[in-house]
């Protein structure tokens, strides 16, 4: 009996890890082509960065200046079509 609990402790502690791993690891549909453009436009611009921890604080700063500037246009837009 106690080897039974065991073995579903152990099952049940691998299981909560794997799926906090995947939680923690894994990024919606938008943050996903947000990275591929962070990715693309690395490569065009040739950066490369020391470690994990700095292209995330990179990718950070990129996703909030894409959104400053989809919203700048979007308002450029919008101020177009009221004329």
């Amino acid at each position: 009996m106690a080897l039974n609990f065991r073995v579903n402790f152990v099952f049940a502690l691998l299981l909560v890890v794997k799926v906090w791993t995947l939680e923690a690891t894994s990024r919606s549909l938008p943050d996903a082509s947000m990275a591929e453009r962070h990715e693309q436009w690395m490569a065009l611009h040739g950066r490369v960065y020391k470690d994990a921890t700095e292209k995330e604080m990179r990718f950070e700063i990129f996703k909030a200046n894409v959104e400053n500037i989809e919203a700048f246009n979007s308002v450029g837009t919008s101020l177009i079509s009221l004329v």
